[in-house]
């Protein structure tokens, strides 16, 4: 993503001083393996997931958005393909509802096995020469998930020292590395094409709906109001998080029924701070609670009993807090920024984010008119976001991952748990090849047919014991064409 001056000030600047800042020689680092051939030269055999993102504790929409994918992905490779995941020394290891699925954890030391490769976010990735490696070797395919480009667009924050800045353009580096890069929206798309991401290189996911909604266990949470609102957000300045309360304290001010619940991840100071503010507007520092680290269960409660919740944000790639607090039954008062009106579109519950006066009126517009609010949004998210469109782009991904692979892997199959396996649909004309296909009546007899050839080459059990993709594809297309009446002698 850097022009040649600029890798060529890089590798100058880092061979003059061995005790420059760790980005700076990561980045020479990298620029080395690209050029010298220092990576693997061989083509392994092995999925690897890097699935760093999928361990945070916290709960954001990083960690969200990355286990749906890995779940995904995992129900998507082929079972003779070998999987492996790149778990982190320093994040809780993921359960066996994952682990279970896999063939084990990926040791790096095992670089030359890795054929294919997926990362499930960017800026979230291991360290060391390993990945430097990895990420430079032309035998190794790779995909990525790309969020957003909040930390390039907000550097005063996240990138205050050189430090941090060399770090970031090694993630971009990263990312420009990435042979096809997965997208949650237009407005994501947009900001990695912008960053220097050719278009033909990314493939917009969308975002999986979350967890099916379950009814609150009504002892998961204290309430400490009548009505609540709900602010999401966290301390970070995108999150906008200060407006988004005081935005909702005329109303809080009027009556004795409405408080504030702050869903944010805030330290102690910023709390302070916020009750602060409660005290220069006249308002009463009990209307405000603040709920930090909070599980899902507590979440999962206060989203279902909220008049409203406010998403503030004056920056997002996607917004799993509206998305999930519309399919809890909850409407949703958002800001005007682009990922909000892609996901709802314009309306009265939108609002400037830098306009206390146009969040209050878009709040007491919801409140007054909250089913109607509701069913508009209801009808909009089921139109922008679309559960098949998640499916077919991971899979196709998945799909494009393992197509050399198949024929290299390991000859066992992973044993999925029974409690893991689903009953299989009746066989599209659009899907991943998979191993059981082959066992499919209609799909076996119209190998059979068109390879008549083969029974005299492998015996009368074929294709069994012969289970190639080819035969597979070819057949596939041949019912196709014949599901879609072509195949009439014309």
């Amino acid at each position: 993503m850097l022009s040649p001056d600029e890798w060529d000030a890089i590798n100058s600047a880092a061979s003059a001083d061995s005790s420059a800042a760790v980005g700076l020689q990561r980045l020479s680092a990298l620029s080395r393996a690209i050029a010298t051939g220092e990576q693997c030269d061989t083509h392994g055999s092995t999925l690897v997931i890097d699935v760093t993102a999928a361990q945070l504790v916290d709960h954001c929409g990083t960690r969200t958005h990355a286990l749906a994918v890995l779940d995904q992905a995992l129900n998507a490779v082929p079972q003779r393909v070998r999987v492996l995941l790149w778990q982190s020394p320093h994040h809780p290891r993921l359960g066996p509802e994952f682990t279970d699925r896999t063939d084990g954890d990926w040791d790096p030391r095992n670089l030359t096995e890795v054929g294919a490769f997926l990362q499930l976010a960017p800026f979230i990735h291991p360290t060391g020469d390993t990945y430097i490696e990895l990420i430079a070797s032309p035998h190794v395919r790779r995909a990525g998930v790309w969020l957003d480009a909040i930390i390039g667009a907000n550097p005063g924050y996240f990138l205050p020292t050189v430090e941090h800045i060399f770090d970031y353009q090694f993630g971009v580096e990263a990312v420009g590395r990435l042979d096809r890069v997965l997208t949650l929206s237009t407005c994501s798309t947009n900001e990695v094409i912008a960053l220097g991401v050719s278009p033909d290189r990314t493939t917009m996911t969308g975002c999986r709906p979350s967890r099916t909604p379950q009814a609150p266990d009504a002892t998961a949470n204290s309430f400490r109001f009548d009505e609540h609102i709900v602010v999401v957000g966290s301390g970070l300045p995108h999150k906008n998080l200060a407006l988004g309360i005081a935005g909702c304290l005329p109303l809080v001010a009027e009556s004795e029924i409405f408080g504030v619940v702050a869903v944010a991840n805030i330290s102690a100071e910023q709390e302070f701070e916020l009750r602060e503010m409660l005290d220069h507007l006249g308002v009463r520092r009990d209307r405000l609670d603040v709920r930090c680290l909070i599980t899902d269960a507590d979440l999962e409660a206060l989203i279902v009993r909220a008049k409203v919740v406010v998403v503030p944000s004056l920056h997002e790639g996607f917004s799993l807090p509206a998305m999930e607090s519309i399919e809890r039954g909850t409407p949703v008062v958002t800001s005007n920024i682009a990922a909000h009106l892609e996901l709802l579109g314009d309306g009265d519950w939108v609002f400037d984010p830098d306009d206390v006066n146009s969040l209050d009126r878009a709040l007491r517009y919801v409140i007054a008119n909250r089913e109607r609010v509701l069913g508009l949004q209801v009808e909009r998210l089921s139109a922008s976001v679309r559960i098949d469109r998640f499916i077919n782009a991971i899979d196709s991904t998945i799909e494009w991952l393992c197509q050399e692979l198949e024929h290299q892997s390991i000859p066992e199959l992973r044993v999925i748990p029974p409690d893991m396996q689903t009953e299989r649909r009746p066989l599209s004309v659009a899907k991943v090849c998979e191993l059981e296909d082959f066992s499919e009546p209609e799909m076996r007899d119209t190998i059979r047919d068109i390879f008549g050839h083969e029974i005299n080459r492998f015996g009368v059990e074929f294709p069994d014991g012969y289970e190639y993709r080819k035969y597979w594809e070819v057949a596939m297309a041949i019912r196709a064409f014949d599901k879609g009446g072509l195949l009439d002698g014309t």
